[in-house]
């Protein structure tokens, strides 16, 4: 009787070393695959939207962003910001920032999924909603 428990001890301690990745955080289940790593401050994100942008964010900090914006045609302008940062999860983070021009920034990135879903506002004097439009933009996110 005292195999028969020291093997299903055995056996549990296995299966639970096989759920679990290098942080000792439950590794993830379905088709989602985490991308690591999984802390975003002090790494460099891409994020690719469709049409050809691509977005390079350093987070410096919790508090500081320092992003670089490329079109289509190649033309780049980058600034620093303050940011709202919010860590939801291992792999979900809530990222927001008014820029000196106005533009409002909210962005969820999920590295699990490897998506940047932006949500943007900005000054708009035709706009009857309070002088602002907006837009979602859905694209593909990688830290590195």
């Amino acid at each position: 009787m005292p195999k028969f428990i020291a093997a299903a001890i055995t056996i549990m301690l296995l299966i639970a070393a096989c759920h679990t990745n290098n942080t000792g955080n439950t590794a993830p289940t379905g088709k989602d695959t985490l991308v690591a790593p999984t802390e975003i401050i002090g790494k460099t994100g891409f994020i690719a939207f469709p049409g050809g942008v691509k977005v390079e964010e350093n987070f410096l900090s919790d508090t500081t962003l320092h992003w670089k914006y490329t079109d289509a045609n190649g033309t780049a302008t980058q600034e620093d910001e303050h940011i709202s940062y919010k860590k939801i999860n291992d792999s979900l983070y809530f990222i927001n920032w008014i820029e000196k021009s106005g533009l409002t920034v909210s962005q969820i990135l999920d590295l699990k999924k490897g998506t940047a879903t932006a949500f943007t506002s900005r000054f708009d004097e035709k706009s009857d909603r309070g002088q602002r439009s907006s837009l979602f933009l859905e694209g593909s996110f990688e830290v590195k």
